[in-house]
């Protein structure tokens, strides 16, 4: 017989509050709890949906992996 997971309510848990969440975002009263960092909220300006640039969706830092973006990148 398998063994079954100490942490078996966990692993229940996790995709039943992800179900939960995304109802709430779908029917539109999802709220944040960790809002995007003003960095991140900085490039999305442009590089979000509706931005001049439009090309991603990104929620961290850009800089952490484009170390080419030089200073004088608005």
């Amino acid at each position: 017989m398998r063994d079954v997971p100490q942490n078996i309510e966990f692993l229940r848990d996790v995709p039943q509050n992800t179900v939960i969440q995304l109802n709430r975002q779908a029917d539109g009263v999802f709220t944040v709890i960790h809002p995007l960092p003003e960095e991140v909220q900085e490039c999305r300006a442009c590089h979000d949906r509706g931005g001049d640039v439009e090309n991603t969706r990104g929620k961290m830092f850009c800089g952490q992996c484009h170390t080419d973006i030089g200073d004088d990148h608005p």
